[in-house]
């Protein structure tokens, strides 16, 4: 019943936090799907004022809470790729400004397939004090993702990919002081 239910969502958070090397099954988080978790997590920790840099391959699902947190004076800019959506983690030096936040991005690209330099951005958010938010809905359980190695601030999932887990689930993890 009940106790049963309990105990595999518990076992699963504590798989889901030995996956990912996150810090422990507290900071994992379940929602309906990863855009959800994307929206939770934009919405959750941006305040007014607050600067966003994102990769020019993101999803909607990144993109449309950007677009609407415009409205509450959180703004964006995207990082600059070549065609193949190759990204130069030194070209984003020149797009921080005083009031920017965090770096958010996929791991790898629904539409071109290209991963993301994700030890070189994760260097350069630690330089610059910034927070590193991690899409991995084309990545989880396909690639490996070490988010303690990576200093990832958050990461969402989605489960029916390559976690193969059913349809309608998601969620994220999030270092605890957060």
């Amino acid at each position: 019943g009940a106790y049963e239910l309990e105990n595999q969502v518990l076992k699963t958070r504590m798989q889901l936090a030995r996956f990912f090397h996150a810090p422990d099954s507290r900071c994992v988080v379940f929602t309906p799907g990863i855009t959800y978790s994307l929206n939770c997590l934009l919405k959750g920790f941006l305040k007014p004022g607050d600067h966003v840099l994102v990769s020019s391959l993101e999803h909607n699902a990144v993109m449309r809470p950007l677009c609407q947190l415009a409205s509450q004076d959180i703004h964006y800019t995207m990082i600059p790729a070549e065609t193949d959506g190759t990204t130069h983690p030194e070209s984003i030096e020149a797009l921080i400004r005083p009031e920017t936040k965090t770096v958010i991005m996929l791991h790898a690209s629904n539409v071109c397939g290209t991963i993301m330099p994700l030890k070189e951005i994760s260097t350069f958010c630690q330089k610059h004090g910034l927070l590193f938010v991690l899409d991995s809905a084309q990545t989880a359980g396909t690639l490996p993702i070490d988010m303690e190695e990576l200093k990832l601030d958050a990461l969402a999932f989605t489960g029916h990919k390559g976690l193969r887990g059913p349809q309608g689930i998601g969620g994220f993890l999030i270092r605890s002081e957060l």
